[in-house]
Parts: C-alpha cells; structure tokens; sequence
C-alpha cells in the first residue's frame, strides 16, 4: 500500500512540475469554418476545393502511392 502511494504522489508531482505558466503566443483559432472538398490523387496530392465555389484552395504535394481517389467532405 506504502509503495503504491508512493508512486502516486511521485505521478502527481512530476505532472504539477510539467505544467508551464507561460501562456502560447499563438493566435486562438477563430470559430468560422468554412465548407471544403478534400482529394488524394492517383499520384499520392492532397487538393482542397471550395465547396460553393470549386475553386482549389490548396494543394499539397505528398510522396507514396494512393490506391485510386478517395474524397470526403468537413461540414
């Protein structure tokens, strides 16, 4: 029981000594989404398309393979 204790408390202070104060100066994310398409290529791209629109919003050019083309949609 003594050892098992132990360990508890050793868990519970090392993560109280991992919490940092200083706070990301990174922006928060805003709340407005917007609809996209997402495509993987034959050749292994991921494309995003504007839903409305269909124009590319972005394209990544990735190496490997992709077996056919896959797509979903993020609402």
């Amino acid at each position: 029981m003594m050892k098992q204790s132990t360990w508890i408390l050793y868990a519970f202070l090392l993560g109280l000594a991992s919490c940092s104060k200083e706070m990301s100066k990174d922006l928060p994310l805003t709340k407005l989404r917007e609809e996209a398409v997402f495509i993987t290529t034959e050749s292994g791209d991921f494309i995003s398309y504007d839903i409305k629109t269909g124009r590319k919003r972005w394209a990544l050019v990735t190496t490997g393979a992709s077996n056919g083309i896959r797509y979903f949609t993020i609402k």
